[in-house]
């Protein structure tokens, strides 16, 4: 790509980075972002929301997903990725409405390939090089391993894995997970969580606090 082009492709991205506070050469497109998240350098993000202090590292690719707070996603991922229709004449592109690199449509039919979206609920961590299908849901606070190619619905507080991903351990014991979700800690003001962090660093005491201390 020669530099004229570079430069024009940044500068026709400028106001959804101004208003997002991204790097320059990020794409944000029909997307809602918090002002708190940070998309790093090459990320690209396509109808999706995405909540107050979760980040997209490098050139990791977002489409269809609605990501929670707090949320830390690695570089080089992809996720929710539109899929070619399997079940009709043919898997091209061109044979459907939407944009496409050829800049051609057959027909105006809409592909099924959008139609599932992709969650990942608060506080998940997804390690480098991974990709995740779409439609697929990763519950609070679970982890996905770098690398992983995960195809499955991810329960909360869960590590996975591997090519396909696969269940690794709990992160908590299930006393522990039912007591971080039944406080739902991710709803608190930023100004709560700090005085409950400079009260305890333990999980125990946070959740009690959360609670009343009672």
């Amino acid at each position: 790509m020669n530099k004229a082009v570079f430069l024009l492709k940044n500068i026709l991205q400028i106001p959804s980075r101004l208003i997002n506070r991204q790097a320059l050469n990020v794409l944000i497109r029909d997307s809602n972002l918090s002002k708190k998240v940070k998309v790093l350098s090459g990320g690209r993000v396509y109808w999706s929301t995405i909540n107050d202090y979760s980040y997209i590292g490098n050139n990791t690719r977002v489409f269809n997903t609605s990501i929670g707070k707090y949320c830390s996603i690695g570089e080089r991922c992809l996720i929710g990725a539109p899929e070619h229709d399997l079940n009709y004449i043919s898997t091209s592109p061109v044979f459907f409405s939407r944009k496409n690199i050829f800049r051609e449509n057959f027909t105006n039919m809409e592909p099924k390939s959008y139609r599932s979206q992709t969650i990942i609920e608060h506080d998940v961590w997804i390690g480098a090089n991974c990709m995740i299908k779409q439609g697929v849901k990763i519950g609070q606070g679970s982890v996905i391993g770098m690398g992983s190619v995960l195809t499955h619905d991810v329960p909360d507080y869960e590590i996975w894995a591997g090519n396909p991903a696969k269940k690794i351990r709990d992160r908590f014991p299930d006393s522990v997970k039912a007591d971080l979700l039944s406080v739902s800690w991710p709803d608190l003001s930023d100004l709560e969580i700090k005085t409950l962090l400079n009260k305890t660093n333990t999980i125990e005491e946070f959740t009690h606090e959360i609670r009343g201390g009672k």
